[in-house]
């Protein structure tokens, strides 16, 4: 629930932007910490980078990326 929340307006204008999408219940978590893999998600639908369908990088915790966040490591 964003309403009273200070980051209201700016987590809207980031919805808008399509660079935050929530959580998969519809929520925003404004008071937790976000994860390095939400934030480089969010940071590369800012600057405009489409997601790939797979990951062919050799990465050594590539296997506990989350699924949605997998495309952008490319």
């Amino acid at each position: 629930d964003l309403e009273g929340k200070w980051y209201a307006d700016y987590v809207l204008a980031c919805v808008k932007a399509g660079i935050v999408k929530g959580y998969e219940d519809n929520t925003f978590r404004g008071d937790k910490n976000i994860s390095r893999e939400e934030a480089f998600v969010m940071i590369a639908r800012a600057i405009g980078v489409e997601p790939e369908e797979t990951c062919d990088k050799e990465l050594d915790d590539l296997d506990t990326v989350s699924s949605w966040a997998v495309g952008y490591i490319n």
